[in-house]
């Protein structure tokens, strides 16, 4: 059997409802290693996850939940805001899932999301690179400095930071930190290439891509 992809919208609380448990388990294991799926993502279990994050993008093989991407709207415009999961997945399913993401959505980035993604936009990255984060997130933000040491990164960060300097370092220059369950992050944001953005908001894709 195909697989089947189900988006999901604010209003289709019913549908949702049927596939809450699969989604919240499987975002719990993918998020495990890595501060646990409540940190910063905007609900704190189950229910709050069906009531508070209105956008859902669940794909599915043989009727079971293979892949979930979830979706705040903001000023119109989609942010993704948890993915499951991180390994473990058919590559033709993480390359449909990403560029979902990079198409209709921005996307805060750090660590192993932040990697995957990296490796499907490799030659092309600074075409999604946002240079101005502050004022889409509109949150001040700490940038990150080029003369900083390596020392000075936060330790939930250091992975992260090594891998950019080694990898991408021009990248570096896009990085932030923002204070996320009282630890400060280093973060990227990628959006959309500005000329998809401006034709998904012409067409309405942004908020109610299909």
């Amino acid at each position: 059997m195909a697989t089947d992809i189900k988006f999901f919208k604010a209003h289709n609380m019913e549908e949702k409802a049927k596939y809450v448990k699969a989604v919240y388990h499987l975002l719990k294991e993918a998020y495990a290693t890595c501060g646990g799926i409540n940190l910063a993502n905007g609900f704190k279990d189950e229910d709050d996850m069906l009531k508070s994050i209105p956008v859902w993008r669940l794909t599915l093989k043989n009727d079971q939940l293979i892949s979930v991407m979830l979706f705040k709207e903001k000023a119109g415009k989609l942010k993704m805001v948890a993915y499951a999961p991180l390994t473990e997945i058919d590559f033709s399913i993480r390359r449909s899932d990403l560029r979902f993401m990079l198409k209709h959505s921005y996307a805060e980035l750090s660590g192993k999301l932040l990697s995957i993604t990296l490796k499907e936009i490799s030659t092309s990255w600074e075409d999604y690179v946002s240079k101005s984060p502050e004022k889409i997130l509109k949150k001040e933000l700490t940038p990150l400095q080029k003369d900083l040491i390596s020392e000075k990164i936060p330790e939930n960060s250091q992975g992260m930071y090594m891998k950019l300097k080694t990898e991408y370092p021009q990248l570096l220059e896009y990085c932030y930190f923002r204070e996320i369950g009282g630890e400060l992050k280093l973060k990227v944001l990628l959006q959309p290439k500005q000329n998809q953005y401006e034709e998904n908001i012409q067409s309405g894709s942004i908020s109610c891509p299909k």
